[in-house]
């Protein structure tokens, strides 16, 4: 795990990631946008695998290209905190476990690589504004990532130092006498050894039935040139039904894919999860 230093463009890290879901607060028989704080003295742990792939690329055009087959699987435990009433307290560790093909040279076949990565993220979300239907917050997170295991990278996604600020605005609403909600965040994090981004998430849930919600997403980011790194733009589409076993208990299970980019992969996967409030 490399420790987080402050160098010439501040090398921090911070990230929320999936922070549109993870920061979301679903007590029955409420729904909880993620700009709305945990109560004081209560929390939630949300523990996720991820997996995705991709051997398509978006180049400057926009246009896929074919591109070496790249795997990575992810777990991680986002756990939240209500400090008081205005403050919510972050902490998310996670491994991530790479994949991907190395190109043949005169001494060596083509040959799979694999690297492992760990990463810690904390930080505090803190209220700006409160009514019974909507609310406003900031959220810092700061990361620490680095390498636990493997050989070299070769193109490999690095785990790095961020730092992630945002605002949230959520608000809470009923159509056809079903709940649901939307949350908007807009935010920018600055990374190490790589171009920061500026990012825009959207999400919004749906009460199907008592026990179900839809969740539909939005993951959205834009950045600049960064070394010979082309600037870069990604979006994303996520869908997830979410069951409530009982008053803390709830599992999750997404499926999501990048739908439009520029000098980037596609990433298409699936994700699982299990909620835990107390």
């Amino acid at each position: 795990m490399s420790v987080l230093c402050c160098p010439k463009r501040l090398q921090p890290v911070a990230g929320a990631v999936l922070a549109a879901v993870a920061g979301m607060v679903w007590h029955a028989p409420y729904v909880r946008a993620g700009a709305f704080l945990q109560p004081q003295g209560r929390g939630q742990v949300i523990i996720t695998g991820r997996f995705e792939r991709s051997d398509r690329y978006f180049d400057n055009l926009g246009r896929l290209r074919p591109v070496r087959d790249y795997r990575k699987f992810e777990l991680q435990a986002w756990s939240e905190y209500g400090l008081n009433d205005a403050v919510t307290l972050i902490f998310a560790p996670s491994f991530s476990d790479m994949r991907t093909s190395v190109p043949p040279t005169p001494v060596h076949r083509e040959m799979s690589v694999r690297n492992i990565y760990a990463r810690v993220e904390a930080g505090a979300r803190f209220r700006l504004f409160r009514s019974e239907d909507s609310a406003a917050s900031i959220q810092v997170t700061a990361g620490l990532g680095g390498k636990a295991g493997g050989g070299a990278s070769f193109g490999l996604r690095q785990e790095g130092n961020e730092l992630d600020i945002r605002l949230l605005y959520g608000r809470n609403f009923e159509i056809a006498n079903r709940r649901g909600f939307v949350d908007l965040q807009g935010g920018f994090r600055l990374r190490s050894g790589a171009a920061d981004e500026w990012r825009v998430d959207i999400t919004t849930g749906l009460h199907l039935r008592e026990r179900w919600m839809l969740l539909l997403q939005s993951f959205n980011l834009l950045a600049g040139r960064y070394g010979t790194f082309q600037a870069k733009r990604s979006s994303k589409l996520q869908a997830s039904l979410v069951y409530r076993i009982d008053r803390n208990w709830s599992l999750q299970a997404y499926v999501f894919t990048t739908i439009a980019a520029r000098n980037a992969r596609r990433d298409s996967g699936m994700i699982a999860a299990a909620w835990r409030s107390f």
